[in-house]
């Protein structure tokens, strides 16, 4: 039997409720504590939260690892925080003794998709950032969006953060079912290279890029993908009943938005409802359902795939990962938002 683990952060300190199973009002008394996180360090600075078993006696052993810091304080503090994800995959690898590793959210981000880590010399386990079927099922989410619209043909899409490999990719594969794209970033070269690669994928009459998160205001669906740790979509930037699919983990998109704006739609992005014999713990999430990231982890031990998944993503991985979600049963999970159902 296969063992892999997945390593993930909290997203805010408010996960810290599903973490240690406390009461949500005591939060606030609590919040001071998150000082702390960046102060620990070894076997202290994460915690191996579940252990699961998905398919059968021949099938893989998994455990989910989460480390003691938010998503601010990984991305504010990038190199303690790529210590503590070496510090945890070592563990899963030599204690554990898992063959597979999956990054999660931002841990994937501050070790270089994953590259930094392959590069050292103690890492002999397998490593996966998850993305290839984080942008296959992001696509198909896409799909089912503008299915639904009264006007197909005429929707303009928005990929904020088009530059990263969740967003570059995603905007390769939506080529053929999208006429007018946006491309969001914070690097013009890199935009103006991507905006030549999706007009050789695709047939748009149109395709925007820009530095300026506001130029989201024309599009009928937005999808975030960016590595940045808050909040930079508000209110004032959205169309008129536009949809937003969040694929960023943390969120770029506050909740409050639905209450000064009704009209929009706000999707948790990326979300897999796995096989239903698959238990696990993770945070809030429905029962059966995860992140696509954590999906492809799974489906890595199930083909007993032992090469490593890490930095860009290749599209023919990409088509991969979809022929073994449809193996073993993997499917975009209902649309939710907030996870609150839609």
């Amino acid at each position: 039997m296969t063992r892999f683990a997945f390593v993930a952060h909290l997203g805010t300190f408010e996960d810290i409720v599903y973490m240690l199973h406390i009461p949500k009002f005591l939060i606030p008394l609590l919040r001071p504590i998150s000082r702390i996180f960046p102060k620990l360090g070894g076997r202290l600075g994460f915690s191996v939260k579940d252990k699961f078993k998905i398919g059968g006696k021949d099938g893989a052993e998994g455990y989910i690892i989460i480390i003691w810091l938010t998503g601010e304080q990984v991305m504010t503090q990038p190199y303690k925080a790529r210590q503590r994800v070496l510090e945890a995959v070592l563990y899963a690898q030599n204690k554990l003794q898992c063959k597979i590793v999956g990054l999660g959210s931002l841990t994937s981000s501050v070790t270089d998709r994953g590259e930094w880590l392959a590069r050292r010399k103690e890492i002999s386990v397998s490593l996966t950032h998850g993305d290839s079927y984080s942008v296959a099922v992001t696509v198909e989410g896409i799909k089912e969006i503008i299915a639904a619209r009264k006007n197909p043909s005429k929707i303009t899409l928005a990929i904020v953060g088009a530059t990263g490999v969740i967003g570059k990719a995603v905007a390769r594969e939506v080529s053929p079912i999208t006429k007018n794209l946006i491309l969001i970033g914070r690097n013009s070269k890199k935009l103006e290279e991507l905006k030549f690669l999706a007009e050789k994928s695709g047939d748009y009459p149109k395709i925007t890029t820009s530095l300026d998160i506001e130029d989201i205001n024309e599009a009928d669906i937005v999808v975030t993908a960016t590595s940045w740790s808050k909040t930079v979509i508000q209110s004032c930037h959205l169309k008129e009943k536009a949809v937003i699919y969040e694929v960023s983990q943390p969120r770029n998109v506050p909740e409050s938005i639905l209450l000064k704006r009704p009209d929009i739609i706000v999707i948790d992005g990326a979300r897999v409802k796995v096989p239903d014999g698959i238990k696990f713990w993770w945070m809030n999430l429905f029962p059966h359902v995860t992140f696509a990231c954590m999906s492809e982890t799974m489906m890595q031990a199930l083909e007993k795939d032992f090469n490593s998944h890490i930095g860009e993503i290749d599209p023919e991985f990409v088509k991969e990962t979809e022929r073994r979600a449809k193996m073993y049963g993997f499917l975009h999970a209902p649309f939710t938002s907030f996870n609150k159902p839609l």
